[in-house]
């Protein structure tokens, strides 16, 4: 029975993730709240699945605009993922990242650049130079202090990961083309923003 239960939240969740990629965000809202009050009833409010849930709907509510409304949902997120698997594991920064871009729309760019920072450290601090995730959150944090009149501290931070990017894509140049070009893509935008800091600076 449990098992049964267990692969209906899935599938439940799962329906709602394709529903979102599909651009279908009522069908995908309704979904993903029943995600949520099926994790709540199983495993209760402390569950990192739980959490997992809640950040969902909550993005799937930034999808939406809806922004004011996915501020308390990503709170919750956030601390209930950090409580289960520690404040400055990796897996948290994506949820970090999503609620600081929410405070930047609800209450600007100022406020929303401490949790940008945050994602940034426990990112470099976890992840291999120009990993992905690395390179999402700090070209957020970017253009936060771009938008916030901070194209200085944009340049720093841009520089080094820049650096870190072409040199990922260089090596996977040696073992896998498509994952080289998608890491020369990330490095073309990369240098498109350092040259806009550049010019914000200048000008």
């Amino acid at each position: 029975m449990h098992d049964l239960e267990e692969a209906r939240i899935v599938a439940s969740a799962n329906l709602a993730r394709n529903l979102y990629q599909q651009g279908r965000h009522a069908e995908a809202e309704a979904g993903l709240r029943q995600a949520v009050d099926n994790v709540r009833n199983r495993e209760g409010e402390a569950s990192i699945n739980y959490g997992i849930g809640v950040a969902n709907l909550a993005i799937e509510l930034q999808a939406q605009g809806r922004h004011a409304e996915a501020l308390p949902g990503l709170r919750q997120a956030l601390g209930v993922l950090q409580r289960a698997r520690g404040r400055d594991n990796a897996d948290n920064v994506l949820t970090i990242n999503a609620l600081a871009r929410s405070i930047e729309v609800v209450e600007g760019p100022t406020a929303a650049l401490p949790l940008y920072r945050e994602a940034v450290a426990i990112s470099q601090a976890t992840r291999l130079p120009g990993h992905p995730q690395t390179t999402t959150v700090t070209t957020d944090l970017a253009k936060t202090l771009l938008a916030s009149g901070q194209p200085e501290p944009a340049i720093e931070v841009l520089r080094d990961l820049a650096d870190a990017v072409l040199g990922r894509a260089t090596a996977a140049t040696r073992v896998n083309a498509t994952q080289a070009a998608a890491e020369f893509d990330r490095t073309r935008s990369l240098f498109r923003l350092q040259v806009q800091a550049a010019w914000d600076l200048a000008f």
